[in-house]
């Protein structure tokens, strides 16, 4: 009977050692997979993610990885999926990777999306937030395979294109107009004539008005003319004035309310904003991994 409990003691060991092994090297670097631990999809479905994983893996050159627990163990979101990628993936300078971890755990289910290397500058604010709000509600429904198929859509087009477009993302709504109207300009983009043409005008009259104010200035500083005083000093006599007494008078009061904006909860990192994503544009982790991303909503 000794004997059948060392077994399994031993058994048990071996799956939490070689619990990493889930994960797969598309090459000699780079690692994908999905560590399904809190059970919450099927065989099949592990695998249709699995094989999206790979090609993502191997045609972007970065870290892909889908990580569900039923636990954060008293962590924050951001803090559960930085140590997952530090301990499981690695902490290479040069490793460029993105890795979605849902926590299952009872009154805590929330998510957080963590990014190393160039990732952390491509996942930005917007970036994160138009993510989560696309899987946001089918994380809500349990529809969870679909979630990480959405997540995939999502992370293989920015990653791909380097920037959420109305081409490549039709179906993101109007609330990100502000996004879409953001134009990266790269430095060695050519200035368009008609742009060039129009700043050289504009720059000829200033220059021309400026002149002009010049001129009259130094013209109207040679007239002798009486100019008015520009403190009392000048017309009192030397020590003819000395205050006797003095005290503080309040004559007006300007108050001025800021919002404090609320957490969302769970995450960790930067900028909060009440029904948005967390989100952190760099941070160093306590398995002395870089990393950027964002999350910590609640479903």
């Amino acid at each position: 009977m000794i004997g059948i409990k060392r077994i399994l003691a031993l058994a048990a060991c071996l799956l939490i050692v070689f619990a990493p092994l889930t994960l797969c090297y598309a090459d000699s670097q780079r690692m994908y997979g999905s560590v399904d631990w809190a059970d919450i999809l099927s065989d099949s479905e592990e695998k249709l993610l699995d094989d999206r994983m790979s090609e993502i893996c191997a045609n972007r050159k970065i870290d892909v990885v889908i990580y569900t627990d039923d636990s954060s163990y008293g962590k924050s979101y951001m803090e559960a999926a930085d140590a997952f990628y530090d301990e499981r993936i690695g902490t290479e300078p040069d490793r460029n990777g993105v890795l979605l971890f849902v926590c299952m755990e009872p009154g805590n289910r929330g998510w957080w999306t963590t990014t190393t290397g160039t990732m952390i500058d491509l996942f930005g604010y917007d970036e994160i937030n138009i993510i989560d709000d696309a899987i946001e509600p089918y994380l809500v429904d349990g529809d969870y395979y679909g979630a990480f198929d959405k997540w995939l859509d999502y992370v293989d087009v920015l990653v791909r294109d380097g920037k959420f477009t109305r081409d490549n993302l039709p179906a993101i709504e109007d609330k990100y107009e502000d996004y879409w109207d953001f134009e990266r300009v790269d430095e060695d983009t050519e200035m368009p004539e008609e742009a060039k043409t129009g700043i050289k005008a504009g720059a000829a009259t200033v220059a021309g008005a400026a002149g002009a104010l010049g001129t009259a200035g130094s013209m109207k500083a040679k007239m002798k003319t009486v100019r008015r005083a520009t403190s009392a000093g000048r017309y009192l006599r030397k020590d003819s004035f000395k205050l006797r007494r003095k005290n503080n008078m309040l004559i007006s009061k300007t108050v001025t309310r800021s919002r404090i904006a609320e957490s969302s909860g769970g995450g960790g990192g930067g900028i909060h904003h009440s029904g948005h994503s967390s989100f952190s544009g760099g941070h160093h982790s306590s398995g002395g991994g870089f990393h950027g991303g964002g999350g910590g909503r609640h479903f």
